[in-house]
């Protein structure tokens, strides 16, 4: 299991050095070149701000 772990996480390291590469080089601001980069960042801790609040609020109806 730690095999497919280390191997999971290999590929997601891959994955977001790809996406990054491509989210900086996209930029259409040439004042802020990271504003792709930065509104991925925002949207993905939006998102995971909503699911720790639904998750903390389930936990609570079970209860």
């Amino acid at each position: 299991m730690l095999r497919y772990a280390r191997e999971g996480t290999h590929y997601l390291l891959y994955i977001y050095d790809l996406m990054k590469r491509k989210l900086l080089s996209s930029s259409t601001d040439p004042n802020c070149p990271e504003a792709s980069l930065v509104e991925v960042y925002q949207r993905s801790y939006d998102l995971c701000c909503m699911m720790l609040i639904s998750t903390a609020s389930n936990l609570r109806l079970l209860q």
